[in-house]
């Protein structure tokens, strides 16, 4: 049986800790760490982690133990929406295991990992037990600052698992669910300096036509942000469902549209990783190769 999980941690700044975590988790036997991204004006790292779901989960436990005395969300900055430490913590099913038997051990690890951190805790996506937190947007893109205004009179927007406090004084709150695949995708746009409001306002205007919330392609979540330290407008998109959503086309109707906005591409980010019969696609599409698997690649290093 093996499992992914992919924690988003609000730390993309402090490179010592994040090595320091992957080295231990590295320690841990039968998991594997498949990919580490990690970026300043986000101020967010993304770990993707594969193994025996007793090992994944408790690869959760060590980063938690690594950053709840150093890490504080009260002084945390980054252009990304965030409302905890760690942030959000899902599951995916990976081989051998259904979802509907994740999503029961996922439950059962959230109510571990509150009785051990007193974090508290939405049960999203297909963890969730109610609308709002079907979509992690919906609470968690309203930010932490919003999450600590609550009190227990927002019954709308109070976490599933807590007991006295509403937010954990230095770690905030965790989303944790089980979902579908994946993909997040990043779009960097070609930004001159004297030009920066203007690409902004376009990648926006591109961002709310293509996501679903705003009438626009389903399974696609889209934001625009600048990045300070690269000088560049991005457009930050996921990808849900990748088993069931055609990702090549959705990359091509967004160049298309970074087209008719004159914009130009300077290129883009894979943030973790992809499924494998994506890649598969794009070489039977692209090279017209009628037959083609991974099995067929060789790695050289």
């Amino acid at each position: 049986m093996i499992i992914q999980t992919v924690p988003n941690l609000s730390e993309g700044r402090n490179i010592k800790l994040i090595n320091k975590i992957v080295s231990k988790i590295r320690k841990i036997p039968s998991l594997e760490v498949k990919n580490i991204h990690y970026d300043y004006d986000h101020n967010r790292s993304v770990f993707t982690i594969l193994g025996k779901p007793k090992s994944v989960f408790e690869s959760i436990f060590v980063i938690t133990e690594s950053v709840i005395d150093i890490l504080d969300i009260n002084v945390h900055n980054g252009v990304h929406p965030r409302a905890g430490i760690l942030d959000v913590i899902p599951f995916v099913p990976i081989k051998n295991v259904s979802y509907r038997k994740l999503i029961e051990w996922t439950e059962n690890f959230a109510q571990e990992f509150f009785k051990t951190f007193k974090i508290p805790i939405y049960l999203y996506s297909l963890s969730s037990k109610r609308p709002q937190t079907k979509t992690l947007s919906i609470i968690r893109n309203k930010g932490f600052e919003f999450i600590k205004t609550l009190s227990l009179e927002d019954k709308e927007y109070l976490p599933d698992i807590f007991e006295e406090s509403i937010f954990h004084p230095r770690m905030g709150v965790s989303f944790i669910g089980v979902r579908y695949p994946l993909i997040a995708f990043n779009f960097n746009i070609q930004t001159p300096e004297d030009k920066i409001a203007e690409i902004l306002t376009k990648t926006k205007m591109i961002a709310k036509e293509i996501r679903e919330s705003s009438g626009g392609i389903k399974n696609v979540q889209a934001l625009a942000f600048f990045l300070p330290s690269k000088k560049i407008v991005q457009l930050s998109t996921n990808i849900l469902k990748a088993h069931k959503t055609d990702f090549i086309k959705i990359y091509n109707t967004i160049i298309n549209k970074i087209r008719e906005k004159r914009l130009k591409l300077a290129n883009t980010e894979l943030i973790g990783c992809i499924p494998s019969y994506i890649i598969e696609k794009l070489v039977k599409n692209y090279f017209k190769i009628s037959s083609f698997s991974l099995s067929q690649t060789i790695y050289f290093s």
